[in-house]
């Protein structure tokens, strides 16, 4: 079997310019669609901090001094989650979404937090009573018996702030211990 070689380079001289024109045209235009997809796609505008199935987003709000509040917008899956016996594995999800957002949670603070989130899981379907957002506040003490009559008769711990230091409210001047403060972004 043989080859022409000369029928095989015939033209070949011609077309290749033409086909690196082309080549460089469909990668322009690859590069192109793809940017304009990134940087126009609904995923990257959706993206917010602590976004899952139960949250819809997480911000936080510097108070006075080291305080702060931790506001976490629910989605109807969190609304419903006590009427679906899932409040258990909702409010773990949705402490994980704190946690990632608000680094420094640790001991009495992250219990607090942890109770007020547990409660407004409970609460979370009748939005009178907790509001369009669960809102946690750094100075509020965590209960020492933390259950439904308790979360019940505090108001999700907004009535909790007796004789406790917490990020320092209640102590002018005090230092933010825990470091959640210094780790809000």
């Amino acid at each position: 079997m043989s080859v022409d070689h000369a029928a095989h380079h015939s033209g070949t001289a011609t077309t290749r310019p033409h086909r690196r024109v082309a080549m460089i045209a469909a990668g322009a235009l690859f590069t192109a669609a793809m940017t304009s997809a990134v940087f126009t796609g609904t995923a990257q505008a959706e993206q917010r901090c602590g976004a899952n199935t139960y949250v819809h987003n997480i911000t936080v709000t510097q108070g006075p001094g080291p305080d702060f509040t931790i506001k976490l917008k629910p989605t109807e899956a969190a609304r419903n989650a006590t009427l679906h016996r899932k409040a258990w594995d909702a409010t773990v999800s949705m402490w994980h979404a704190v946690q990632g957002c608000v680094p420094g949670l640790y001991h009495q603070l992250a219990d607090s937090v942890w109770q007020q989130l547990e409660c407004h899981v409970y609460y979370g379907r009748a939005n009178g009573l907790t509001g369009p957002t669960f809102d946690f506040e750094s100075w509020h003490a965590p209960l020492p018996d933390p259950n439904w009559l308790n979360y019940g008769t505090s108001k999700c711990l907004n009535t909790q702030t007796n004789h406790w230091k917490g990020t320092g409210k209640l102590i002018p001047g005090a230092l933010d211990l825990h470091g959640a403060n210094s780790n809000i972004g």
